[in-house]
């Protein structure tokens, strides 16, 4: 390479750049097609993010921007053909389904709207396209919010991803905005029952044997054995799903088909791989 003339060592990083804009859409492909099989969940990973940082060996960021490219093509097919040929970045990519899935949260977005704005993202740096998304759907409309910055340690931001997991069915996105509510209203209401409020007496209520809701007693102790986390293992791997996010106690022998709330037909499995299961026994 240190021999090349200056004219064929140019000609040659843009063929480089060329072949690489085409791998990259083909493991956009193929990313897309994991995700349609569900084979990341299949091999014990939760999530397609956590299957391509932790199997295919993607930083946080790289995995993020590849699964929201790949995701946006979905929603604008032209975007591939324009990702290979260099007219959009993989990071303006990433943010324009990213804008998207911002505002689907307030209200529908056609198809027609998605592809004129992506039309007119493309071409443009990350802080040219924020100016586009800031004019077509604007900033936070909650004017009564205010900004919080904190400094945690790493301890308790590990904490804080755990809680994340365990309140999910109530915040599954994860948003920290309203896992703090949540845990603002938790612990007012809790402060002003200890100050308020007489210990309750326990109720007996008679045990019905035959009813679908598992009793509160055999669910702790599904959660205590299976120590707080998704117990899913890969039957070619071996390998531990181990997610705390959206938990739930399945029944490993159904219970239309005859299952019981015994705790050994009981297992411990994140929302992901509880409806993977239900995607395997119907697809």
């Amino acid at each position: 390479m240190k021999n090349l003339p200056d004219e064929k060592l140019l000609a040659e990083i843009q063929r480089a750049v060329s072949v690489e804009r085409s791998a990259i859409t083909e493991v956009l492909q193929y990313l897309a097609e994991v995700e349609v099989r569900k084979l990341h969940l299949a091999r014990g990973y939760s999530s397609l993010w956590d299957f391509a940082t932790k199997y295919l060996g993607y930083s946080e960021s790289e995995a993020y921007t590849r699964i929201q490219a790949m995701r946006l093509i979905r929603e604008v097919p032209s975007a591939e053909e324009d990702i290979r040929e260099g007219k959009i970045s993989l990071t303006v990519a990433a943010d324009t389904k990213s804008a998207f899935n911002q505002e689907s949260k307030k209200r529908p977005l056609a198809a027609e709207e998605k592809q004129k704005i992506f039309d007119e993202v493309k071409g443009k740096s990350k802080r040219e396209a924020e100016k586009v998304f800031q004019f077509h759907f604007g900033g936070p409309r909650n004017d009564a919010s205010e900004k919080l910055v904190i400094h945690a340690s790493r301890e308790t931001l590990a904490k804080l991803e755990e809680l994340k997991g365990l309140y999910a069915h109530q915040n599954f996105d994860g948003d920290l905005s309203k896992l703090f509510e949540l845990m603002v209203d938790l612990s007012l209401k809790e402060a002003k029952k200890k100050r308020t409020e007489e210990p309750a007496r326990p109720v007996h209520k008679p045990s019905r044997p035959n009813a679908r809701h598992i009793p509160q007693r055999i669910r702790r102790e599904v959660w205590r054995r299976a120590n707080l986390e998704c117990s899913y293992v890969d039957p070619v791997t071996g390998r531990k799903c181990g997610s705390k996010h959206a938990l739930e106690v399945d029944h490993i022998q159904e219970w239309s088909r005859g299952g019981t709330h015994d705790p050994q037909n009981l297992r411990l499995l994140c929302s992901a791989h509880n409806k993977f299961r239900n995607f395997r026994s119907t697809g």
